[in-house]
C-alpha cells in the first residue's frame, strides 16, 4: 500500500513472474500498471517512505535492485509499454528474499539465502539525486525542454556510502515463512529493525552498526520459530507470530 499512510488509495505488487504492478482502488480492476522487470520472480517490493517515487525489489534472480518509476523508458519493440528506470543494483550469490527502506529514506535492509542481513547507507544517492535536481532546474529555466528525461536525470551514477554485513541464518526451509528485516517506523527512536531468528528467538537490530540490541524469547510462550515479527507504529511495542498461529506482543 501507499506508505504515506494510506492519503492516496494506491497499491504496488510484485509477481512471480518478474512483474510489479501499480493499481489506483478508485480505478476499475483492469486500468492498472504491469512493469516487466525480469524472468525470475519477484518476492518482495517495498516503496521508500521518503521518496515514494522509488522502490525496491528482492528477486530470485539474485539481484537487489532499486527503480525511479519518474523516469519511465519505454523498450524498442513494445509500443507504449513502459518501465521503470533501474538506478541501482546489486548482485548476491543467492536469492534475496526481502529489502525495505528506513522511513527516512537514507537506509535499507535486506535479507538473502546466502545468511547474511545487509544494512545499506543511501546518503550518497540522495544527496546526488538532490544535486541532479538542482542541475535540472537550472538547465529548465535556460530551455523549456528537458530532453524527454521525464524528471530523471540518468547522467548521475548512484552510489552506496557503505554496508554492514550481519551472519543471520536466513535459511527457513520450506515449513516456515521467509525471515525479513522490519524496521521500526517510529521517528522517536534511533533506527533499528527486528528479525525472526531460527532459533526460536527474534532479534532487535541498530540499524546503523547491526549490533544486536535485544533478544526476545521466551520458550514457554512461543516455542516455534516467530518468522514474523512487526514493531508497533507509535508504542514500544513489538509483535510476533509463528507457524502455529499464536501471536506474542513484547514490550
Amino acid at each position: 500500500m501507499d506508505p504515506m499512510g494510506g492519503a492516496t488509495p494506491v497499491i504496488y505488487f510484485s509477481t512471480q513472474a518478474g512483474a510489479v504492478g501499480r493499481q489506483d482502488t478508485r480505478e476499475r480492476p483492469t486500468r492498472h500498471t504491469m512493469w516487466h522487470l525480469t524472468t525470475e520472480k519477484i518476492g518482495c517490493m517495498a516503496l521508500n517512505p521518503a521518496e515514494p517515487h522509488c522502490f525496491v525489489t528482492s528477486s530470485l534472480d539474485r539481484t537487489v535492485r532499486v527503480w525511479d518509476v519518474r523516469g519511465v523508458a519505454a523498450p524498442s519493440g513494445e509500443g507504449n509499454s513502459r518501465t521503470p528506470i533501474e538506478i541501482w543494483r546489486r548482485d548476491e550469490k543467492y536469492s534475496v528474499t526481502a529489502s525495505y527502506f528506513h522511513s527516512g529514506g537514507h537506509r535499507m535492509v535486506s535479507t538473502c539465502f546466502d545468511n547474511y542481513i545487509r544494512i545499506f547507507d543511501f546518503s550518497g544517492i540522495v544527496s546526488e539525486r538532490a544535486a541532479a535536481r538542482r542541475r535540472r532546474s537550472a538547465r529548465l529555466s535556460s530551455s523549456s525542454s528537458n530532453g524527454g528525461k521525464n524528471g530523471y536525470d540518468e547522467s548521475v551514477q548512484p552510489s552506496v556510502d557503505s554496508m554492514v554485513e550481519i551472519p543471520h541464518n536466513n535459511r527457513s526451509g520450506h515449513w516456515v515463512t521467509l525471515l525479513q528485516a522490519i524496521w521500526n517506523s517510529n521517528p522517536e527512536y534511533p533506527p533499528c529493525f527486528v528479525a525472526g531468528n531460527m532459533d526460536r528467538s527474534a532479534e532487535i537490530f541498530c540499524g546503523t552498526t547491526g549490533a544486536v540490541v535485544a533478544k526476545l524469547k521466551d520458550h514457554s510462550v512461543l516455542p516455534t520459530i516467530p518468522a514474523v515479527n512487526k514493531f508497533h507504529p507509535y508504542l514500544p511495542v513489538v509483535v510476533s507470530a509463528n507457524a502455529k498461529g499464536k501471536v506474542v506482543v513484547w514490550s
